[in-house]
């Protein structure tokens, strides 16, 4: 993730991501791939190169910036997105255990059992194992110090780290090339994915309306089970119907 209000008291008590929160606003699709990073070391370059690349492919990923709307209650917008994508990417860069944010999402995407890629950006394995004395130990002395979360959040955090250390994962240094890991990611994506989604407007007005009344629809006319049924989308030009009917493909797909 990398929505980074770590100063505020109401984030502090809503980073936990485990008590009754409002539900997602933006919308009730479910996700394909959600993106966990430290937004200073890889948003503006490496989780956006990804976010790119899968979207392009009709691939619906969350990565905060993109996906998080105005007025959207943040931590509800991200359970729904862990939740729903089954497969997660956890991109491990030098700074990414100063982020509660980051740590409270790693260990939820590992409690959901879904997939994960790790990519060790300018890390190695072995600093999430060592948390102690390695490259984040500093971070979680500073989180111990403020004491602002309890010792069982805080070991909790580091097993997240220390059992996603030894997943199969890619490495990553500046010098290297980025392009080759990019396409890995890709073609790993894509491998696991049952069919790829139908590319729909980012934002679309009034989709989730349309999608429940054509359901609705369908529901009342399926309770007469002595005639085929066949049901057709009808409108003038322009008036969303192709986008409607690659929602319902999606949803279907998605199983949702």
């Amino acid at each position: 993730m990398a929505t980074e209000i770590e100063t505020t008291n109401a984030f502090e008590e809503i980073v936990v991501l485990n008590h009754p929160q409002p539900s997602a606003s933006s919308s009730s699709v479910p996700y394909d791939v959600f993106i966990n990073h430290r937004g200073i070391d890889a948003k503006h370059k490496l989780a956006s190169d990804i976010f790119d690349a899968l979207d392009r492919l009709g691939v619906r990923v969350f990565l905060d910036k993109e996906e998080l709307q105005l007025g959207d209650f943040i931590p509800a917008q991200i359970q729904h997105a862990m939740r729903s994508s089954f497969l997660h990417i956890a991109i491990f860069s030098p700074s990414y255990a100063q982020s509660p944010w980051c740590l409270a999402e790693l260990s939820f995407m590992l409690k959901t059992g879904n997939k994960i890629i790790p990519v060790f950006y300018n890390v190695e394995p072995a600093d999430l194992r060592w948390v102690a004395k390695g490259i984040y130990a500093s971070a979680f002395s500073h989180h111990k110090h403020k004491r602002r979360y309890c010792s069982e959040t805080l070991e909790d955090w580091k097993k997240a780290l220390h059992d996603v250390s030894y997943y199969n994962g890619q490495m990553l240094k500046n010098d290297d090339d980025g392009g080759r890991l990019l396409k890995s990611i890709v073609n790993c994506v894509l491998k696991h994915m049952k069919k790829v989604p139908l590319e729909v407007a980012k934002h679309p007005v009034g989709l989730d309306e349309a999608v429940e009344e054509f359901e609705r629809s369908v529901l009342e006319s399926s309770q007469d089970h002595h005639h085929v049924k066949i049901r057709g989308i009808v409108g003038m030009g322009g008036s969303g119907k192709t986008t409607l009917a690659k929602e319902m493909y999606n949803r279907t797909r998605s199983g949702s």
